[in-house]
């Protein structure tokens, strides 16, 4: 009976991890920088701002996407608390 209890136990923590990975891959620009503002707790003084700093995050997470892409580059680039950042704020 444990047996089963195992194995049951490693398929749900098995789809559980494949659903929440489907999640964040299907995830529009928006909603990551909405977990961005959440996981980092930012927060902007004017929707002006706002706009700004998301046109921003979107123009980095393509960056990101351009830099994982390259096969020779061994590192792996992600989101951080300055992806809302300028080139001239980093």
């Amino acid at each position: 009976m444990s047996m089963k209890l195992v194995l049951a136990a490693i398929v749900i923590t098995a789809l559980s991890a494949y659903y929440f990975s489907a999640q964040t891959m299907s995830a529009t620009p928006e909603d990551q920088f909405m977990s961005f503002v959440q996981d980092f707790r930012k927060s902007y003084f004017s929707k002006e701002e706002y706009t700004f700093r998301l046109n921003q995050f979107k123009l980095n997470l393509k960056e990101i996407e351009e830099l994982n892409s390259n096969p020779e580059d061994k590192a792996t680039y992600g989101v951080n608390q300055f992806a809302d950042w300028t080139l001239s704020e980093r």
